[in-house]
């Protein structure tokens, strides 16, 4: 007999944009609302699904944030990663500059959309695991766990004002903040942080590599 495999592949597809659904959904009201304003309720209807499908995926409306804000914490790492890859890159400041500039919109409705604290544990998160069990030093005068908040804090804090800015700020000049507010206050001391002077290399860590 021939094995039926129709069903559970219509079920994935199905499956699949639910989960689509929900998180669009998610998105889209985000824009216009807080995130502790809305309630699941919301978000089935707009995303036009059952709640019985939303619990099937996510026990909580917070749990489809941690989703979606997991997703896009790992598609900036990745994206970088593949980005440098591809031979002498931009400076990683830029390269993440860019990257929310081309998905302003998503990023907008996660910061401005209560998102913000759940992007930066998650960068946090991220980070501090990758620096676990590294030795090989970075700003020797500053804990390495205080280094990762205060950069993170520091890079949501200015992507999220960018943001904001009813006027178009150039991304050159975002990513000069980013430099000298985010990255050079930690980093190790006998390194020249002067503009255009430094490369970020995003690898699943940050590491600052000076120009040639």
């Amino acid at each position: 007999m021939t094995p039926q495999t129709g069903k559970p592949e219509r079920k994935n597809r199905k499956s699949e944009r639910s989960l689509a659904a929900l998180r669009d959904a998610l998105l889209k009201l985000l824009k216009h609302r807080t995130f502790d304003d809305l309630t699941v309720r919301d978000i089935v209807c707009e995303a036009g699904i059952g709640q019985a499908t939303f619990y099937r995926h996510y026990a909580t409306k917070a749990s489809l944030l941690d989703a979606v804000a997991e997703n896009e914490i790992n598609a900036l790492v990745n994206l970088a990663l593949a980005m440098l890859d591809g031979g002498p890159g931009k400076r990683g400041s830029h390269v993440l500059i860019d990257y929310v500039d081309n998905h302003r919109t998503l990023w907008s409705a996660l910061l401005g959309g209560g998102a913000a604290a759940i992007m930066r544990q998650g960068f946090m998160d991220r980070l501090s695991r990758e620096f676990e069990d590294d030795t090989s030093g970075g700003a020797g005068w500053l804990p390495a766990d205080l280094g990762i908040v205060f950069s993170v804090t520091a890079t949501i804090e200015i992507i999220a004002w960018w943001l904001r800015q009813p006027e178009t700020v150039p991304l050159a000049k975002v990513a000069e903040y980013l430099d000298r507010l985010a990255i050079a206050p930690t980093a190790p001391r006998n390194t020249d942080l002067g503009p255009g002077r430094f490369n970020i290399e995003i690898d699943g860590t940050i590491r600052i590599v000076p120009r040639d």
